[in-house]
């Protein structure tokens, strides 16, 4: 008798805990982020029982009535993209974030070699010099055949590209970075 009671307070307790957040309107999001999964809402109503209520995707089990969350990721207007073949790194391996590949100093002039392929097939990929100690940062992209050049076509400093391909280890580094990517030297 005392168990029965006892169940049924926790149960008229989790009810009361639960209708505030129903009336603040903390029912999940319809994203990824996965902030919908922590908010109890009622099941599917026939034993009067509470649950989570989250679906693996995020939101609620019960339609289309869950707030949108206010993650960036969610407030994308952009429609997806698809998978394009002719992308460059578009079969190679993924890199989320940028992989320091080879560096090295010409003369007073630090360099370093960066890869990125954050979304292979979606974004092209990209294998880059920076130079850290000039103003403005150009990123100088491979170009192919082992010389790099920015986006409106200006080469890299000649004495930081003799020194790239003076460099066997910059060399060697380049070419294992664009067989990841599965691109030809």
């Amino acid at each position: 008798m005392r168990v029965r009671k006892l169940g049924r307070l926790l149960q008229v307790l989790v009810l009361l805990a639960a209708i505030p957040m129903g009336l603040l309107g903390l029912q999940g999001c319809n994203c990824t982020c996965g902030a919908g999964s922590t908010n109890a809402v009622p099941n599917d109503g026939r034993d009067g029982a509470f649950g989570s209520g989250a679906k693996p995707g995020g939101g609620n089990n019960r339609g289309g009535n869950a707030k949108k969350c206010k993650c960036p990721k969610s407030g994308s207007k952009k429609k997806d993209v698809e998978f394009n073949k002719k992308l460059w790194g578009a079969n190679g391996q993924q890199y989320p974030f940028s992989k320091p590949v080879a560096d090295g100093t010409a003369g007073r002039t630090p360099w370093r070699i960066d890869l990125e392929n954050p979304r292979p097939g979606y974004r092209p990929a990209s294998l880059h010099v920076q130079l850290d100690n000039v103003k403005g940062g150009t990123r100088y992209e491979y170009a192919g055949k082992g010389k790099f050049r920015t986006s409106k076509g200006a080469s890299l400093p000649r004495k930081v590209q003799e020194d790239i391909d003076n460099d066997e280890k910059a060399q060697r580094k380049i070419r294992e970075a664009l067989e990841s990517l599965k691109e030809k030297w």
